[in-house]
């Protein structure tokens, strides 16, 4: 590897920089350059060292002094009990990451990406305080999840305002934890920086304050252009190492070979089909991980818990959004909390109780059930409607095993769309790429000069049916009235979407499942 002397820095090479995106030496020296004066103020700095960790994905990960500031406080240091992937730890028992080192890989990913187009660009302007910016917002770009991380935010919170609006969301959380975390902790961190951060945690929302020469700057953390970002980037590699899926982006080589051009980050042409790769890979994990089948029983299992506690206790949970410092204190370990919380018999909550025998549902495996799903045709796709528990329940059969027949409380529809980042569009078509490195124009890249097969279509909708009784009655019961809904609006299932039907079965004791009979011995 190409290392750094002491008096380098301005003799590093755009060949460095390229060939050696990951050299811990130079990165450092990057980030730390004691010699370079301030972003406004041009006095030198006296050099305060900071610390480097080994983190399982990207190496050793240095981090500045002020960076330690911010990850040594109470708001920070909650990200440690958010899990990464919330409820899918029960499906894949490797998934123990958390928000935590998630947070400091986006953070060396960005910083090792402005500082690299600092150095080869310098008609960018990048300064210091650019730097600083980025790794700040990349350390706190997810402060503001909640409890088991997006169940709270995308289903918790949705159905317990429910008829009452509700328009929060985890960036606006994180800018405001964020400049809380200033405040509380008396951190040295300017007005200016304060807002800078604030601005890039909340880049890819439609409110987007960044505007300029540099805002650029605010697709490093969350591209909302076409969704290539260093989040991204860390969170698909951490998750599937972590799941023990294979994905096969190389993004060491992605964020390497970029550019700034017109004020856009754009890829070497020659790298397509590694741009592409991001997107299938993230695709694949929503497939085979975020929306497992059990992961999603269990998710709903924990919304329903939280919801009935949340009512036992006059919206505690859910009016927290409002009082940041009540938010601060949920963490993953609510449910255990709820599960432990003493019922008093006689002014019993009977909504807690009903919370904690789902937790105990939870614990014993006795999950909801998955009961059958089928892909929504390509046809149908453009105006296609979400499916309602009274849509299915409106084909049940009414002589059916069920007393009085299945309630809308009885079943769970998922309505699950996988794409490629932006809705049903190409990917390809949002991204903008250069030949050589000279290059002082960027293009698109033609779909069908592209070299390898793309996919017909890059939105997939399925529609899953659960029900929340386990038993077989239910559970026939619930995929009768779904197999007749899909029959009566003529919807075309093979039958290898009939394979994934969940089979009835007699139930029996978990010790019976593994006995033998005397043959076997």
């Amino acid at each position: 590897m190409m290392g750094l002397s002491s008096d380098d820095d301005d003799d590093f090479t755009m060949s460095q920089a390229y060939n050696n995106p990951m050299n811990m030496r130079v990165v450092e020296k990057l980030i730390r350059n004691k010699d370079e004066g301030s972003a406004r103020g041009g006095q030198s700095e006296s050099y305060v060292p900071g610390r480097t960790i080994n983190d399982d994905i990207h190496g050793h990960v240095y981090l500045t002094a002020k960076l330690w500031d911010v990850v040594d406080t109470p708001e920070f240091q909650r990200l440690r009990y958010l899990k990464q992937l919330g409820s899918t730890y029960w499906v894949y028992p490797g998934a123990t990451h958390n928000r935590f080192e998630h947070s400091i890989g986006v953070c060396h990913l960005g910083q090792m990406q402005a500082s690299l187009f600092k150095n080869r660009q310098k008609e960018l302007n990048l300064t210091r305080f650019d730097i600083e910016a980025i790794s700040y917002a990349g350390l706190c770009h997810d402060i503001g999840h909640g409890p088991f991380s997006h169940v709270f935010e995308n289903e918790f919170l949705p159905k317990a305002y429910e008829g009452r609006g509700y328009t929060s969301c985890h960036e606006g959380h994180s800018v405001t934890i964020w400049k809380r975390l200033i405040e509380k902790n008396a951190l040295d961190i300017d007005k200016d920086m304060e807002e800078r951060v604030s601005a890039l945690i909340a880049s890819s929302l439609p409110a987007n304050k960044l505007r300029g020469e540099k805002a650029f700057l605010g697709d490093i953390i969350a591209n909302g252009r076409n969704s290539i970002d260093v989040d991204k980037m860390d969170y698909l590699a951490r998750d599937a190492q972590n799941c023990n899926v294979k994905i096969s982006c190389d993004f060491d080589r992605l964020l390497r070979f970029t550019k700034v051009i017109d004020n856009e980050i754009c890829f070497k042409a020659g790298d397509v089909s590694n741009v592409y790769q991001l997107f299938w890979d993230r695709a694949s994990m929503h497939d085979r991980v975020y929306t497992h089948k059990k992961g999603k029983a269990i998710e709903y299992m924990i919304v329903d818990a939280l919801l009935a506690a949340d009512k036992a206790k006059d919206g505690e949970y859910s009016k927290s959004i409002n009082d940041m410092d009540e938010y601060l204190k949920l963490d993953d370990t609510l449910l255990r909390r709820i599960e432990v919380e003493r019922v008093d018999e006689t002014d019993s909550h009977p909504m807690l109780k009903e919370a904690q025998a789902i937790i105990k549902r939870l614990q014993k495996r006795d999950l909801y059930k998955y009961v059958h799903e089928f892909v929504v045709p390509k046809d149908k796709l453009e105006n296609y409607k979400n499916v309602t528990p009274e849509d299915i329940l409106a084909c049940q059969n009414p002589d059916g095993a069920i007393s009085g027949g299945l309630k809308p409380d009885d079943i769970i529809v998922h309505n699950l769309k996988i794409d490629y980042c932006k809705g049903g569009r190409n990917p390809l078509d949002l991204t903008r790429f250069f030949r050589n490195y000279s290059d002082t124009a960027s293009h698109h890249y033609p779909a069908e000069k592209v070299g390898f097969g793309l996919p017909g279509q890059f939105l997939i909708r399925k529609v899953r049916v659960f029900s929340r009784n386990s038993s077989d009655p239910y559970v026939k019961a619930t995929r009768d009235a779904f197999e007749e809904y899909i029959r009566s609006n003529r919807i075309a299932v093979d039958s290898a979407e009939a394979f994934f039907s969940t089979p009835l079965k007699t139930a029996r004791k978990r010790n019976q499942r593994f006995s033998h009979s005397e043959g076997d011995h």
